[in-house]
């Protein structure tokens, strides 16, 4: 049985692949050297380049060039340089869902809005683990806080006035 190799893909990790596979994407040009993999026995995770297996599929093989990542509305440099002050006061980079689930929060005090304050912080914290580059879990976290408490409120007294 050949060795079987695990390797990392952006945030994600893939494997097992095949040794010969392996070498077949880096000859390919698919497997770039600061790739990093692991396999069974080793302690740590290591640039691809290092495995001595690998070095002469690695000087035989093309140039691998990273393709460009597709940035955000903004990108995602972009809403990392935003000014921690600016950010509070104007949505720039935030989830729309965020922003939503922040106002219905604060008119969950009127009871009806608080369902729909926890669907939409609910849906803000899917979108902004989704989409890393955007802001707004706290008022994610908000409307969720608001929403319970408020539908709590809301489902004892739609409970109480029926069983008058």
């Amino acid at each position: 049985m050949t060795q079987q190799w695990h390797y990392s893909a952006g945030s994600q990790r893939v494997g097992p692949v095949s040794d010969p596979v392996m070498r077949q994407m880096i000859g390919a040009g698919q497997l770039p050297h600061d790739t990093l993999v692991w396999t069974e026995g080793m302690a740590n995770w290591v640039p691809a380049s290092s495995v001595e297996s690998w070095r002469d599929a690695f000087a035989s093989a093309p140039t691998v060039v990273a393709p460009p990542t597709a940035p955000g509305p903004l990108g995602v440099e972009a809403a990392r340089r935003v000014d921690p002050g600016i950010a509070m006061l104007v949505p720039v980079g935030r989830s729309a869902y965020a922003i939503i689930a922040g106002y219905l929060g604060l008119f969950s005090v009127l009871l009806l809005p608080a369902p729909f304050a926890l669907l939409s912080g609910i849906l803000a914290l899917r979108d902004i683990k989704k989409h890393p580059e955007k802001r707004g879990k706290g008022r994610a976290i908000f409307g969720i806080v608001m929403g319970v408490l408020g539908t709590g409120l809301l489902a004892f007294v739609v409970i109480s006035s029926m069983a008058r």
